[in-house]
């Protein structure tokens, strides 16, 4: 088992790990002292510290009084950081300041020495803590912290401990080993550790003491074997003295040669002469260290690798062979695997008799006693850590530390499943890890973390690691000492000769990511300083250098260089041919500033010239590589520069460079960079903290070759704003923060750019050649022409094939620029450039975002991918994108959104043979000329594919455009809802060959055409698949394809000018325009080509049909060319000119391929309809053959009457009228009009009839003509009182023929037919007289009116211009109304059904479920004054009419009400739309149907001395309603029973008016229902019954009758208990079978607790009758002999005083996935806040306070309003520990308890449950279950320390505030929903009461039903 995985949470915690914000908030105020702070760890510790808000402070060595009195004044906690060799010197030096409560820590082992040591010093608290990680471990949250208190520990300093590691974002793991671990020793082993061993098997354990902590890692386990183990390992395979000589140097113990070859020799197998197994090569080990470095391994790691391989070499025997499975050199677990049969055959026993005899002479040698310590460590320390060299002879002591410390190393060596073995089992497979994978594979091959040296993992590719090398997570206790005497020895360089034996170097570790190295020694550590000295200076702390030159001339390879203060520098530091860290020396960081007067550098190649703050190179011809990392310090060159030219120096060695063909001394270039490397030799990082600031030359970073890695946390800013310049005459500029040229750009993390509210001038990255891998963000950069290309790439600028890769983790943000020329934020020629998915580009904003220019050779050699988001961009007058030839790829997922460019070439411009291909989402854009332009202007054409995953939707503008031969292809995704067009094709005469080919996705929904399609030069669009529906283009067209002629094929292949539509492509409406006119084809249509018919196809068709019909005139000039798949062709034609109204045909004839006439073609002419789409079907066809197709009007008009909709009656006001209420017959869709209104001409038996002054010749034609009206069933009709549908037919009068008439000069029949509806009118009679009917007022009313009037509205034009309104018949305008004085106002009453359906009960229930009615107050009911409404002319048979402007109505006010008291009655006007009184006529919906369907609206309206005023459209008339609020009646029920039963509920019964009651009857055991009797009138024998629309009194009564079925068990002699709980909790009845039983009711030991709840009710006792005056006392003993039934007694509860009752806001909220999470659990901090919200607003108010006492909840918590107000209250409380711990989850028991600390009743509580006695809340419990509030399970228990879920609380809090819809209809549409709550779940009700804020009215006294849906209050003034 793991030492964490059986370690509970604190009583106080929830265990569920690290919480940052509450860990910081319990340390507030309480400083945090670091001993060692400049260590790596101890820094890392501080600078985490620091992020979390806490007061932390730090001291290093020299630990003086002066430095450490300050620092340990109030410290709360102190953590020792320093090595385990100087730790009770350190503690005790500290200790002496310290105040007496401080907490003493250290960062060490978990173990027991530790321990003592501290609490052998400190008298106070001491808890020991160890991380399980070092500070190289990623900066990250979760990582673990074993943490173990100390005997003098309390709780709550273990507490404050685990809190400090907590609020750094790590888990801290509590163990108590060091408390409880037995000190006894056993005879066998002085050392205790036999003792020990028992003791651990029997706690489960494996740890060790003398072991390292990590040991307590689950997968360190088992000492003893882990030391057979590696003693077997050193015995069989460490031929070699490097283990020995590994330790001793990290240790700093002098080695002796005795001592190490005595080892060495001992563990030599013999030469066997034999010329078997493999050879192990010098060549090989330089190989692997070849792989090491090409690995990424430091210099320092290949070195330290040599030399322990070299030295393992030379331990060989001469031969240097060893068997085939050892041939590796350093994979230990490969060799081990080899040996393990012969390991456990021959050394496993031997080995472990060892081990024990070295511990038992180990301890004699030390002359330990058994009352001294058994730390090894402490003997290691006091010897050899602080002594100079190793003194005495004593050889047997030697011997063991060495083996010992050998057998430690070899444990963090070795891989942790070679060494882990089960308990009791033998050894596990050493081939598999403990996370099953095989050790003989390379980790790296596995897939698995990738492994660094710096990365901070433990295992290396080859092998395990050695101690302290980075990667490791060495032990504290193996730190370097602060302080070490001598000189140890560098480590030797890998390419050296091996050297003989016995004269190795010992190697230097690289450091260990766990070591806190205090003071480095001098040969690995300079310190510089502003007031050191660079001549007598020595480069350590006490002498540190002044300069940095001096310091890096003085560095040793691999040196650390520290920086303690800032330094103004004045010449160049030179990184040369070695490994330098530059960091600062103290927790902040300190400024190497570029000072006045620079001074010049001279190198071979350009002489005298300017160099930067910090150049790192190396010879050429050496091939050396130097390198530089810089941590934690700033850089700031300060806006500075030497000379007066911004150019690059020339190195040609002469010492000048050429600058507009004049030569100019390099002195006079200004510097390069800050820091600079050449030809490809050196690698500059920024770490952690490192900043380069404010560039002045011509960079911030220069690469000519080489690598510049940028960590998180580094940064390359402006702090200021620095206007950069150009330069004197001939100057380039500056290239940019970063300046490639042939070197690599990785940036893991890191900013370039201006600072916070800094813009940056100029340019980030110039990549003149060079990669860049940009991880990190690109910001806040401004362009300006000074810079070296102007703004060409302000962000970004490619040239010379170099290539850059925005990376998932990459963003660009906040580039400027101006629009000019090719200005951009991304400038890339002849370059690759790449955004992967997840990087971000944003708020490019005045210019280009890109710029691609790939004009070379035409081969499409380089690509801009585009794979991440660019948003929040606005161009301006650019494209945002542009492109001159080259590929642009937009990847899968990549984002274009919420950007604009008002450019004429769109937002993404491609032009001149670019090749685009878009499979990604361009979104919410606006762009008017196109989201996509691709265009052409004078070179290639551009090709473009649109992919499948492709989404072009919800932009502002057209979609797409293809222009000037360009081609595009549709392979899927989606184009639409676009406000413009989807796709624009713009065919043209100069720019052939213009293509749009779909084959799949969709085009829909966009504001215009689907595709627009101007048809020249050869122009072509094949749609072969996909969808096109929804698109708005003119008149429902999906499609327009106007211009070109058609040609079906040519001698070369394909055709061209045409539009093919696959069958099932088009959408609703499936309509293309050509210039012919509008096509729609029917469902299911064929294949078809379309297009424009030639002029000589024209003019065959009209030469063929004037052959038969000379007078026939064609329609319009053109035709249509249609080329359909089948033999016969059906569509509908809206052809472009309008034809005549007389009668109508089609002409269609064969053409050629080429669109020619086919010679002696025949041409077909069939008769069609004339109507506004023009049916035609074209038959007998060649399936594939085109033809052209035209319309033709012959000379004949046939007849009809006009259609038309009326109401009964007409006439009013018209002495004339008298035509039965039938409207005034007209013609004039059948008969062509002049604008005049009038015919052309009129011939009746050959005489020519005029116009006269009082008739026209329409008028005349009329008198001619009778309409007959015949009704459904086929009578004729004399009147319009019947509504329905009339068909209207004409016969001529006065003795006319059809032959007598000429019309226009046309012959004349009355063959056709029209239509005429009669809507329904309620007011027949009424309507038929005018009294219902009102003239329209001609000004607004002066005084009240006393029925419906109307004023017609009129419109006012922008410049004052009063225009009049026009009416219009049907609103038809054609059809304009000239006698406007018939115009009236109808006001009808509602329809009343014959099946008696009251109407207007129907609409008032619509009216109240829609939500839109005012809150309905309490006592009050809806009262409604209904009007149907619509303005018709009375001179026109009542037909319908609109006014143009709208109308404005005055209704009077209904009784009760006035212009006074409206807004007090909250009267409203509630419109029904489109209940247009055609109920069940020409095929529309019955009444009822329709009401259903309708969507009523509130009108807004005014109340004035006139009446209720307010303003209808044009053809908006239908029922009105106006509503208001009158006090409700309370109608009373009877509900009564016989013997026998019960009915509930019971008594009198109050109920509101218009509401619905339902009483329930049952009958007691033995009973059945006899008769249930409603107001005296039986209803048969029913169990329920319900009164609906209550409106009245009403009694209800049953009766009941003994049930005869002789089953036995329901007499009155047998004893049956029955519960009538009344609408509280259910329990079955008690039948012993005949036997007599006596209980206590309330709570029996044999028959339980019957304690009913009821939401909303207290429980008051149990009754023997109904009507509930006999009670039950609760001492009782109830004594049943016959069949018995107790009645629940219930008094409703109140909200508590303190809650508020009357506002039901949301309280709680859902989860931006659109869930609830009902069942997740709920913390403390979160129910104080809801209950905080909830509290009465003047209880709030009143108590409102920020303090409180507990430690972990601060002024800044989020919820500490809320928590400290209800703490204030009384209501909560925190653990006995005094803390809140406000994120831990809340159980049951707690939130019934804050529950009942709200009663103000005085209830007793009641013992309900079974396992709540004796807990702690069982008082509050009871009181709860009381109270109707909680409910418990149903095994009868509540598992109090259970935690509660979300459901279960907000069901609580629901009953506690009375909030109780009874079901789904106490809702409301619109509410808030979750995808995780449904109806059919049990807390459906409770979830939707707390996350809905409404307004309600009471329903039965304790439920509730909601009225209005609002929003809760801003809360967050409180947090």
């Amino acid at each position: 088992m793991s030492p964490d995985s059986s370690t509970a949470p604190r009583a106080d915690g929830d265990g569920t790990g690290p919480v940052p914000a509450k860990a910081a908030a319990s340390l507030r105020g309480r400083a945090v002292l670091v001993v060692g702070c400049r260590g790596r760890m101890g820094a890392m510790l501080c600078r985490r510290g620091k992020a979390a808000g806490l007061d932390m402070r730090g001291v290093d060595v020299p630990l003086t009084d002066a430095v450490l009195a300050p620092a340990c004044k109030d410290a709360a906690l102190v953590l020792l950081c320093v090595p385990a060799a100087v730790f009770a010197d350190v503690a005790a030096t500290v200790c002496a300041h310290l105040p007496a409560t401080a907490i003493l820590a250290d960062i060490t082992s978990v173990k027991v020495r530790p321990l003592q040591q501290m609490e052998a010093i400190w008298p106070g608290p001491v808890v020991g803590t160890h991380p399980l990680f070092g500070p190289a471990t990623p900066d990250e949250d979760g990582l673990p912290v074993t943490v173990t208190p100390g005997r003098t520990a309390r709780e709550e300093d273990t507490a404050l401990v685990e809190a400090f590691f907590r609020a750094l974002g790590y888990i801290p793991r509590p163990t108590k080993l060091a408390q409880e671990a037995p000190q006894n020793k056993c005879e066998k082993s002085p050392c205790g550790w036999h003792g020990r061993k028992k003791w651990r098997r029997d706690q489960g354990r494996t740890k060790f003491d003398i072991f390292p902590a990590f040991f307590c890692c689950p997968k360190r386990q088992n000492p003893l074997r882990l030391a057979v183990l590696c003693a077997k390992i050193c015995l069989l395979i460490c031929r070699t003295n490097y283990f020995f000589t590994i330790i001793c140097v990290g240790m700093r113990i002098p080695l002796t040669g005795g001592v190490n070859m005595q080892c060495a020799e001992a563990a030599r197998l013999p030469e066997t002469g034999e010329q078997t197994g493999a050879v192990i090569t010098s060549e090989m080990i330089r190989s692997y260290l070849e792989t090491l470095s090409r690995r990424g391994r430091s210099r320092n790691t290949v070195q330290m690798y040599g030399a322990k391989l070299r030295a393992f070499y030379h331990y060989l025997p001469s031969d240097k062979r060893v068997e085939e499975a050892k041939c590796n050199p350093w994979c230990l677990r490969k060799l081990y695997l080899a040996t393990r049969s012969e390991i456990e055959r021959n050394v496993r026993l031997p080995a472990e008799q060892a081990y024990e005899q070295i511990l038992d002479t180990e301890q004699l040698a030390a002359g330990w006693t058994e009352n001294e310590s058994n730390s090894i460590q402490k003997d290691v320390c006091d010897r050899y850590f602080l002594a100079e060299r190793c003194k005495g002879g004593e050889e047997m002591k030697k011997r063991i530390l060495s083996a010992l410390m050998v057998l430690c190393l070899l444990l963090t060596l070795l891989p942790v499943s070679t060494l882990a073995a089960e308990e009791g089992t033998g050894e596990s497979d050493p081939a598999i890890n403990q996370d099953g994978s095989d050790l003989r594979k390379d980790p790296a091959e596995e897939g698995g973390k990738q492994e660094a040296v710096e990365s901070g993992t433990a295992d290396e590719p080859d092998g395990p690691s050695a101690p302290n090398e980075p990667g490791t997570s060495g032990d504290p206790e193996e730190n370097e000492p602060t302080e070490v005497p001598g000189d140890p020895p560098q480590g030797p360089d890998p390419t050296a000769p091996t050297e003989p034996a016995g004269e190795l170097d010992p190697i230097e570790p690289a450091e260990d990511p766990g070591t806190v190295v205090e003071e480095p020694v001098a040969e690995n550590a300079v310190y510089v300083s502003a007031a050191g000295d660079d001549a007598d200076g020595t480069g350590t702390a006490d002498a540190p250098y002044a300069t940095l030159a001096k310091a890096a001339e003085a560095a040793p390879d691999g040196a650390t260089i520290y920086v303690m203060s800032d330094v103004e520098m004045n010449q160049m530091a030179w990184v040369w041919e070695k490994e330098l860290t530059i960091t600062s020396y103290g927790v902040d960081p300190v400024t190497l500033s570029r000072g006045e007067n620079f001074h010049t550098n001279a190198d071979p190649a350009r002489q005298h010239y300017n160099p930067a703050m910090i150049e790192v190179g190396g010879e050429t011809e050496q091939g050396t590589v130097s390198s530089l990392i810089l941590t934690h310090i700033i850089l700031d060159d300060m806006g500075k520069y030497e000379g007066e030219y911004f150019v690059q120096a020339d190195s040609e060695g002469d010492g000048e460079t050429t600058v507009s063909r004049s030569e100019v001394p390099n002195t006079s270039i200004v510097q390069d960079a800050i820091i600079a490397t050449y030809n490809g030799m050196g690698t500059i990082t920024l770490g952690d903290g490192a900043e380069l600031r404010n560039y002045g030359g011509m960079s911030a970073v220069r690469l000519s070759g080489g690598e510049l890695i940028m960590e998180e946390g580094s940064a390359i800013l402006d702090t200021t704003e620095n206007e950069r310049e150009k330069g004197a005459s001939g100057s380039f500029g500056p290239a940019g923060a970063v300046w490639l040229q042939g070197g690599i750009l990785t940036m893991n993390g890191g900013t370039i750019g201006g600072d916070k509210g800094v813009m940056m001038n100029g340019r980030a990255l110039y990549a003149d050649g060079g990669t860049a891998n940009i991880g990190g963000t690109i910001q806040n950069i401004h362009g300006t022409d000074a810079a070296w290309q102007g703004q060409n790439g302000v962000a970004v600028h490619l040239r010379s094939h170099g290539e850059a890769t925005l990376a998932s983790t990459g963003e660009i943000t906040n580039v400027t620029g101006t629009n000019a020329g090719n200005n951009c934020a991304i400038w890339t020629q002849f370059c690759n450039f790449t955004t992967k998915a997840g990087s971000k580009i944003s708020h490019v904003d005045g210019f280009q975002l890109l710029y691609f220019d790939d004009l070379d050779n035409n081969n499409y050699s380089h690509e801009v991918y585009l794979n991440g988001t660019i948003s929040e961009c606005a161009s301006g007058s650019a494209s945002l994108l542009r492109s001159w030839y080259g590929q642009i790829t937009f990847g899968p997922n990549s984002v274009i959104e919420n950007c604009s460019s008002s450019s004429a070439g769109g937002l993404i411009y491609s032009n001149n043979g670019s090749h685009y291909t878009f499979a990604g989402t361009i979104r919410d854009n606006t762009a008017s000329k196109g989201m996509i332009y691709l265009a052409n202007q004078g070179g290639g054409g551009v090709i473009a594919t649109i992919e499948e995953t492709a989404h072009i939707v919800d932009n502002k503008g057209l979609a797409v455009r293809v222009n000037n031969s360009s081609n595009l292809t549709m392979n899927g995704g989606e184009i639409a809802r676009n406000s413009s067009y989807g796709i624009q094709i713009s065919g043209k005469t100069d720019w052939t060959g213009v293509r749009f080919i779909m084959n799949g996705g969709k085009i829909c929904d966009n504001g215009s055409y689907g595709i627009y399609h101007t048809v020249a030069g050869k122009s072509l669009v094949e749609i072969n698949g996909g969808t096109i529906s929804g698109n708005k283009g003119s008149s429902g067209r999906q499609i327009s394809s106007s211009g070109g002629y058609a040609v079906a094929e040519t001698e070369e292949g394909a055709g061209y000018e045409y539009t093919h539509v696959s069958a099932d492509v088009m959408g609703e409406p499936r309509t293309i325009y050509v210039s012919a006119g509008k096509v729609e084809l029917p469902e299911g249509y064929a294949d078809v080509n379309l297009g424009r018919a030639t002029n000589e196809a024209v003019n065959t068709l009209k030469a063929g049909v004037a052959n038969e019909h000379a007078d026939w005139t064609p329609v319009g000039s053109s035709a249509l060319w249609v080329q359909p798949s089948a033999t016969e062709y059906s569509f509908e034609l809206d052809p472009t000119s309008s034809p005549k109204k007389t009668d109508l045909y089609v002409a269609y004839v064969q053409v050629n391929p080429d669109g020619s006439p086919i010679d002696g073609a025949e041409v077909a002419v069939e008769e069609v309809e004339n109507a506004e789409k023009v049916p035609i079907a074209l038959k007998d066809l060649t399936a594939g053959a085109p033809y052209a197709v035209m319309l033709f009007n012959n000379k004949e008009y046939t007849l009809a009457p006009d259609d038309i909709t009326i109401y009964t009656g007409g006439g009013q006001g018209e002495e004339n009228y008298d035509d039965g209420g039938f409207p005034k017959l007209t013609i004039n869709g059948s008969v062509d009009v002049k604008y005049t209104g009038d015919i052309t001409s009129l011939e009746i038996k050959g005489v020519t009839i005029p116009a006269t002054d009082d008739k026209t010749m329409l008028d005349q034609l009329l008198e001619n003509i009778e309409a007959v009206y015949t009704y459904e069933d086929g009578t004729v009709a004399t009147d319009d009182s019947k509504p329905g549908v009339y068909t209207v037919t004409l016969k001529w009068k006065n003795g006319l023929t059809n032959e007598d008439v000429r019309v226009n000069g046309n012959n004349v029949n009355l063959d056709g037919a029209g239509t005429l509806i009669v809507r329904h009118t309620q007011d027949i009679e009424e309507a038929q007289d005018g009294a219902n009917t009102y003239v329209l007022l001609t000004a607004e009313p002066t005084k009240a009116v006393i029925h419906a009037e109307a004023i017609a509205k009129t419109q006012t034009s922008s410049w004052g211009t009063v225009y009049q309104p026009s009416f219009y018949t049907n609103d038809n305008e054609d059809f304009e109304i000239e006698d406007i004085a018939g115009i009236q106002l109808l006001d009808d009453s509602l329809l009343i059904d014959d099946d008696g359906t009251d109407r207007q009960a129907l609409l008032e229930q619509k009216a109240e479920d829609s939500d839109l009615l005012n809150e309905l107050s309490d006592g009050k009911t809806y009262r409604y004054d209904f009007h149907y409404l619509d303005l018709v002319d009375a001179y026109n048979g009542n037909a319908w009419v609109s006014a143009s402007y709208g109308t404005t109505i005055y209704l009077p006010y209904p009784d009760g009400v006035t212009m006074d008291n409206a807004n007090d009655l909250d009267v409203q006007v509630i419109h029904f739309p489109g209940l247009h009184r055609e109920y069940g006529i020409a095929g529309q919906a019955e009444v009822t149907d329709a009401i259903e369907a309708c969507e009523p609206e509130v009108i807004t309206a005014e109340f004035d001395a006139n009446g209720i005023e307010f303003d209808v459209d044009r053809s908006g008339f239908s029922p009105f309603a106006v509503v208001w609020q009158e006090n409700a009646q309370t109608f009373t029920i009877t509900a009564s029973a016989g013997d026998g039963g019960s009915i509930s509920p019971r008594g009198s019964v109050a109920v509101a008016e218009g509401a619905d009651k339902i009483f329930t009857i049952t009958p007691n055991g033995g009973y059945t229902i006899a008769n249930v009797k409603v107001d005296e009138k039986s209803v048969g024998a029913v169990d329920s019954y319900t009164f609906t629309d209550v409106n009245a009194n009403h009694t209800i009564s049953a009766t009941f009758a003994r049930d005869s079925s002789g089953d036995g068990g329901g007499h009155d002699s047998d004893p049956y208990l029955r519960f009538d709980s009344n609408g509280g909790t259910r329990f079955d009845p008690i039948d012993e079978d005949g036997r007599s039983f006596s209980l206590n009711v309330y709570d029996d030991e044999e028959y339980g607790a019957h304690i009913p709840t009821r939401p909303g009710y207290r429980f008051t006792g149990w009754y023997k009758d109904s009507r509930l005056t006999i009670r039950v006392d609760e001492d009782e003993t109830l004594r049943v002999t016959s069949s018995v039934t107790l009645f629940a007694g219930w008094t409703e509860t109140s909200v508590p005083g303190m809650l508020n009752g009357d506002d039901h806001y949301a309280y709680i909220q859902g989860y931006s996935d659109g869930s609830v999470r009902p069942n997740a659990n709920i913390t403390r901090a979160q129910v104080a806040t809801i209950f905080f919200r909830l509290l009465d607003e003047n209880v709030r108010d009143d108590n409102l306070t920020t303090s409180n006492a507990f430690p972990d909840v601060n002024e800044d918590y989020w919820a500490n309003t809320a928590i400290s107000t209800m703490a204030r209250l009384g209501v909560i409380n925190g653990r006995n520990s005094g803390l809140f711990d406000p994120d831990a989850n809340i159980t049951r028991a707690e939130f019934a308890a804050i529950c009942a600390r709200f009663d103000d009743s005085g209830v007793a509580g009641v013992t309900t449950f079974t396992d709540t006695a004796d807990h702690w809340a069982e008082d509050e419990i009871s009181r709860a279950a009381a109270l109707g509030w909680i409910q418990g399970y149903s095994d009868d228990s509540f598992r109090p320390d259970q935690y509660i879920s979300r459901a279960q609380a907000v069901t609580m809090i629901n009953r506690v505030l009375c909030r109780l819809p009874e079901d789904t209809d106490d809702l409301l549409s619109g509410m808030n929903t979750w995808t995780d709550c449904h109806e059919s779940d049990w807390f459906y009700l409770a979830i939707q009461e707390a996350t809905n804020s409404h307004d309600f009215v009471t329903k039965d006294r304790v439920y509730e039903s909601w009225t209005d849906l609002n929003r809760a209050p801003d809360w967050s003034r409180y947090e």
